[in-house]
């Protein structure tokens, strides 16, 4: 999986993939294992290891609190019409 990273630490996310090695960067950037992660949360170990593998089944305010215990914040971006990637859902069968 080719890195998303773009300048100045910022990283676009446009698929839930994309969170699983950044997760787990930013925890391993700030010197934490996954059950110091986990006791800052106040959860179990496992419930971290979940979170890091399959950051999609987690709640948004779950994730957003893995992320602020981290010192990371999701900021949105609202793309300009040149920069939007073409709707693929007709083609990839994938709906909302």
């Amino acid at each position: 999986m080719r890195e998303t990273k773009m300048a100045a630490d910022k990283y676009p996310i446009r698929t839930s993939e994309q969170l699983i090695p950044l997760f787990q960067a930013f925890r391993k950037q700030k010197n934490l294992t996954q059950a110091q992660l986990a006791t800052r949360l106040g959860v179990g170990q496992q419930t971290v290891s979940q979170l890091e593998r399959h950051p999609d089944k987690a709640t948004l305010e779950r994730l957003l609190r893995a992320l602020a215990a981290m010192d990371v914040e999701m900021v949105l971006i609202n793309k300009s019409p040149s920069e939007k990637e073409p709707d693929t859902s007709a083609t990839t069968g994938e709906t909302w």
